[in-house]
């Protein structure tokens, strides 16, 4: 059976809402999120199997967050509850251009304390593909587990899916982020990042800087462009996929539906070595409907659109 297993952050969003307190001052809208977690809900809502595996804290929000994952029908029996920091608690921020910064609190957060003796290696052993961003690995313990459990995923022939995901909030500096951001490149299959992050990791826009990634190891690149849609690059093909026209009220997440939308896919296709070019043009095109649908809702989790809303399994 196919399974997708996530390592990494499930926090808690606040996302502004539409209302303001009499002072003016904005009300914020509490939300399970994380990128990894996103995902894990975004694969199973399309019927792929998921498990999670990252820490919370053992507080109100770290066991809401289990809660909220199991009732969505993603694994949880592998989730890490430490009483080393609470569970991290991420303030959206909308921004002019469309896009979004972040405030932290509980910062380092409890995503960032998992250790290697605590995570189910048996659980990633038996993963069709392992997903993974960099916003747990920012500090902390983390940092070595996941660079162990990408190891040991190569070394037992697991996929491996990365999301670049940077947050400028999460380091100290931009030469610190970049250690983090490009340190799981040469284990990764499929890398997702946006045109800047790609820019940043590889040091180049476009074909030229995907082609530094491929060149590492990875098989696939996907360049995600907002309401512009999606470039896609392996070693021999490469191509553009329009978004579709919609209306956003909250991107918060759209990444992650897309990119579990992609994954699913490409499961659905019977994994990387089955894919074709076709097939690969199919996927990003599915995974652009998801993330269309999904930023005409609010949160992550709950905007992550079902099977039944995306149809057209058939053409995938």
């Amino acid at each position: 059976m196919c399974k997708i297993v996530g390592f990494g952050e499930c926090v808690v969003d606040f996302i502004p809402a539409a209302s303001y307190n009499k002072d003016d001052s904005p009300v914020f809208r509490a939300c399970p999120g994380g990128s990894v977690a996103n995902l894990c809900v975004a694969v199973k809502k399309l019927g792929i199997e998921s498990e999670f595996i990252g820490a919370v804290g053992n507080d109100y929000f770290g066991r809401m967050l289990r809660d909220v994952l199991k009732g969505r029908g993603v694994l949880t029996d592998n989730m890490i509850f430490t009483d080393e920091c609470g569970t991290i608690l991420a303030f959206v921020h909308p921004t002019a251009n469309g896009g979004r910064d972040y405030s932290f609190a509980n910062a380092p957060g409890a995503d960032k304390m998992a250790r290697m003796a605590q995570v189910s290696l048996e659980s990633i052993r038996t993963a069709s593909i392992l997903h993974v961003s960099s916003n747990a690995m920012a500090c902390g313990p983390t940092l070595e587990t996941q660079d162990a459990i990408l190891t040991f995923a190569k070394e037992n022939g697991v996929a491996v899916s990365y999301d670049v995901n940077y947050r400028p909030a999460n380091h100290k500096s931009l030469e610190a982020a970049l250690r983090v951001l490009r340190l799981p490149l040469g284990r990764c299959d499929i890398v997702k990042a946006t045109e800047e992050e790609l820019e940043l990791v590889a040091g180049a826009a476009g074909r030229k800087g995907a082609e530094a990634l491929l060149q590492q190891r990875a098989k696939i690149v996907l360049v995600t462009k907002g309401a512009r849609g999606c470039d896609y690059y392996t070693a021999h093909d490469g191509g553009s996929v329009p978004a579709e026209n919609t209306r956003a009220v909250d991107t918060t997440g759209a990444g992650d539906a897309f990119l579990g939308a992609f994954l699913a896919a490409m499961l659905r296709r019977k994994g990387l070595a089955a894919i074709t070019a076709q097939g690969l043009r199919a996927a990003v095109r599915f995974a652009n409907r998801a993330a269309s649908i999904s930023v005409t809702r609010y949160g992550a989790m709950e905007a992550t659109p079902s099977l039944d809303e995306l149809g057209e399994w058939d053409t995938i």
